[in-house]
């Protein structure tokens, strides 16, 4: 049967490329919430006259595909490796410092971004996208899987058929929901608060530019804010959000999820702004909910993301 392409059988492989736009093969990525947009671009519509009423045919420009996909959030297996979705990460302007038998660091950085090779196959049908970038946004909300949320985009390449890979996920770990016993590390400014959502958008701006001999995805700036929601304090003495908001104070926010060495996954941000607060509720409590601004301090240190 010719038109029965089924959506249960979907499968995204990542490889950071040596070459920029070089196609390497890469690993299948334990991914959800794939979405492919196979053909980007600008429509470039003709605007010759005509005597008549009447559509003017199109173009395709600046062409080029998009990706997006998620992933749960979980460690590398042993203390100091590499998760298997660190190609994700670098992909999306973060260094990797790894310190073997400690903890594997993803700090931001400028302009020296890697690209990574994304292969998404709709069963058969296989799109590649070399030379991808993308930002990304980490998800922390109680009583969910913490996430990474991806969006990319990549250079072109005609869709080829082929079966699906075969996969093999023993690199993954077992994500934990957010909760009491396996998010033990929650604090801002010091104190220890219960969290209810917490969301940072990485911030990337990311832009695709296909002209007369440049051919790229580029990562053009970094803006990373979030929101943070919490259930509010009694009282002023616990801490005094609505003074640190109005003064436009930076503090520290550390969110670690995990209780194992090899499946801890930890965000440290050192000068966050928690403004415009809102009070909200949850189970008949009052919640407090910011927008956080992550500042850097001497540049590309507005956070760093890190697995133990």
């Amino acid at each position: 049967m010719p038109f029965n392409l089924k959506v249960g059988k979907t499968v995204v492989l990542a490889g950071t490329e040596t070459v920029y736009g070089t196609a390497v093969v890469g690993v299948p990525m334990r991914a959800f919430g794939v979405t492919l947009n196979p053909q980007n671009g600008d429509d470039l519509a003709r605007e010759d006259e005509q005597p008549f009423y009447g559509s003017r045919e199109k173009i395709k420009t600046n062409m080029h595909s998009g990706l997006d996909l998620s992933i749960y959030i979980d460690g590398a297996g042993t203390a100091g490796g590499i998760p298997i979705y660190a190609p994700l990460l670098q992909a999306c302007g973060f260094a990797i410092t790894q310190n073997i038998g400690v903890d594997c660091i993803f700090t931001p950085i400028t302009g020296t971004e890697d690209s990574v090779s994304l292969r998404c196959h709709y069963d058969k049908m296989n799109h590649l996208l070399t030379g991808s970038r993308g930002a990304c946004v980490f998800k922390f909300n109680a009583g969910s899987y913490p996430s990474i949320n991806f969006k990319y985009l990549g250079q072109y390449n005609a869709p080829t058929t082929s079966s699906p890979p075969g996969i093999d996920w023993s690199s993954w770990q077992k994500p934990k929901g957010v909760d009491c016993q396996n998010t033990p590390v929650v604090t801002i400014d010091g104190l220890a608060v219960p969290l209810i959502n917490f969301e940072l958008d990485q911030g990337g701006t990311v832009s695709a530019d296909c002209i007369p001999n440049a051919n790229g995805i580029f990562i053009e700036d970094r803006e990373s804010k979030g929101t943070i929601e919490i259930y509010a304090p009694d009282d002023l003495a616990t801490k005094d959000f609505f003074a640190l908001a109005l003064a436009g104070t930076a503090v520290p926010v550390v969110v670690e999820q995990g209780t194992v060495a090899g499946n801890i996954a930890r965000i440290d941000a050192a000068k966050v702004q928690l403004i415009n607060p809102q009070y909200g509720e949850r189970k008949r409590r009052r919640t407090l909910k910011f927008e956080a601004i992550y500042l850097p301090t001497v540049g590309n240190d507005e956070f760093t993301y890190t697995v133990k």
